[in-house]
């Protein structure tokens, strides 16, 4: 009986051991990090990345904490350090407005100041920069123009559309920032001579929080628009008429314009091509549709208009654990 009661023991203490390794081994998953699918940081795996603030938040939360810090529980140990910040941002912001215009943003596509403010804002204190050291997100551009066309004003589109997937990138002051929407710009500017010319671009990224508005060469000379170096100006290739001037500073290229768009509602009605994300990895698509099977992934890519790339790795750790 004794040598049985033994036996009872040793296999207790066995199955013991192995719910304390299983124990610990989801403990360890659930501590596990990753690398954030959007701006690429190490970040626990309860976590997703906040496109408003470039934070990251707690997937179970609705409101992101770091721009709501208000609405955070009293055990955030950030909330009263983000609650200061963020009064101290919108103070800064109706100080500069009292003296330069408007800079608020809304978060749908209306504009409720009026031209005239729009007019003096821009033209004294934003406007749309070439620059050469221009860094995209991955690379770094070699030629004389920034990789993308981004606004950081409603004002300045007439014509806007979310993309199918954020856009991330890093400006030339080395700060990391991702782009929502895309769409058709339209400015006027004034000649020496007193013309008054109006351009308008399109594939332009929108971006609130881009420190400036960057206009791409390179995506100018797609559309006919080259630059002259030796007077620094932009003209029409077919026509040889000189459409924009411009002001050096430094590296940087200011051109002084006002938004061609009327204060209103932005147009939504047509959609622009290359507003849907091209590609996109298999694995990375399968976390974001909560690890659906290959099937599942295909279909939805394909109604998507998104081609899925390395399709042959198709192994997870996760859905094999869970298994």
């Amino acid at each position: 009986m004794a040598n049985a009661m033994v036996k009872v023991d040793k296999a207790q203490q066995s199955q013991g051991k192995t719910q304390s390794s299983s124990t610990s081994t989801l403990a360890t998953d659930a501590g596990a990090k990753f690398n954030c699918s959007v701006c690429t940081k190490l970040i626990n795996r309860n976590l997703v990345h906040c496109l408003d603030c470039n934070g990251h938040k707690p997937k179970n939360v609705e409101v992101c904490w770091g721009c709501n810090p208000e609405q955070a529980p009293d055990s955030f140990k950030f909330k009263a350090e983000r609650i200061k910040k963020k009064a101290e941002a919108a103070t800064a912001a109706a100080a500069a407005s009292s003296t330069t215009g408007p800079i608020r943003q809304n978060s749908g596509v209306s504009n409720p100041s009026s031209s005239a403010q729009r007019s003096n804002f821009f033209m004294s204190t934003n406007f749309m920069t070439m620059k050469p050291d221009f860094q995209q997100f991955g690379t770094t551009s070699t030629t004389t123009a920034a990789a993308d066309t981004i606004f950081n004003e409603l004002e300045w589109f007439t014509e806007l559309h979310p993309l199918a997937r954020a856009k991330p990138y890093l400006c030339a002051d080395g700060k990391f920032t991702v782009a929502t929407h895309i769409g058709v710009v339209a400015f006027e500017t004034t000649l020496s001579d007193g013309r008054k010319v109006t351009l308008e671009l399109t594939q332009a990224l929108y971006n609130p929080k881009s420190p400036a508005n960057i206009v791409s060469t390179a995506m100018l000379l797609d559309s006919g628009i080259y630059w002259n170096q030796e007077n620094n100006t932009l003209y029409h290739e077919p026509s040889k008429q000189v459409v924009c001037e411009m002001e050096r500073t430094g590296n940087v290229y200011l051109i002084h314009g006002t938004p061609s768009a009327v204060g209103g509602e932005v147009s939504r009605a047509k959609t622009p091509s290359q507003a849907v994300l091209a590609s996109i990895n298999y694995r990375t698509m399968h976390r974001r549709l909560m690890h659906a099977s290959k099937s599942v992934v295909e279909a939805a890519c394909n109604d998507a208009g998104i081609t899925l790339t390395g399709k042959n790795d198709s192994f997870c750790e996760p859905c094999v654990l869970g298994k």
